[in-house]
């Protein structure tokens, strides 16, 4: 299990960003060169790309099985990146924003339905952000009414209500991180059935590049 773990870890913190920025390359060049002729090249890098993304939220699932406050502020983030963080990743609201800027030739039908899923995937966003902040705000208190007893580690081999408080909030956060990656996959998904091949390369050209900008600027922030 630790094995696993660390090794999941090393590939989210480094050897995935590798892997992004080659697939931002092959989309920003079918971007160019989009045609006809590149309809089947686009569909391969489509499926890449999600495969991709798939396999960090595998990666991403085992550390948080093993630490789930580990991935609420991952220490592979910069403080600026950490800023950007909704329960552990991107919030869904921000992918159809990356559309409305990037997928200029929508057609009327692609745009009713975008609408509605945002709808849906907002009422389900503010369900966990409201959760997630009574867990937060509940478990805090909790904690520290109970650590106020000032009780050992152990009493005759079994946790104490402080230790039972924080397992407690530890399952609590790994089932919000869970359900949030869950809906951002949906959201992706749902996204990508909407639009085009060609539309779907401009989409994730865009999410990868702002993810990869942060990224940079961030580095060059903590340089500085």
């Amino acid at each position: 299990m630790a094995t696993a773990y660390l090794k999941s870890q090393r590939f989210i913190s480094s050897g995935w960003l590798i892997q992004q920025e080659f697939f931002l390359q092959q989309l920003l060049r079918l971007t160019c060169e989009s045609n006809d002729n590149c309809i089947n090249e686009e569909r391969l890098i489509i499926d890449q790309v999600l495969a991709h993304y798939c396999a960090y939220y595998v990666a991403k699932s085992k550390v948080t099985q093993e630490n789930v406050f580990l991935v609420l502020s991952p220490t592979w983030f910069t403080p600026l990146e950490r800023t950007y963080l909704w329960i552990a990743g991107f919030r869904p609201g921000l992918a159809f924003r990356l559309v409305n800027k990037n997928v200029l030739d929508l057609s009327r039908n692609q745009s009713l339905m975008l609408n509605e899923l945002l709808e849906e995937i907002k009422v389900e966003e503010k369900q966990l952000t409201d959760e997630f902040t009574r867990v937060q705000q509940t478990m805090a208190l909790e904690t520290m009414i109970l650590l106020l007893r000032e009780e050992g580690l152990l009493e005759n081999g079994r946790l104490t209500e402080p230790n039972r408080a924080i397992d407690r909030l530890r399952l609590a956060m790994e089932t919000l991180v869970e359900c949030a990656d869950y809906l951002r996959g949906k959201t992706v998904l749902r996204i990508v059935d909407i639009l085009s091949a060609t539309q779907t390369v401009r989409f994730l050209a865009a999410a990868t590049q702002l993810h990869l900008r942060i990224r940079s600027l961030a580095l060059q922030s903590e340089a500085n």
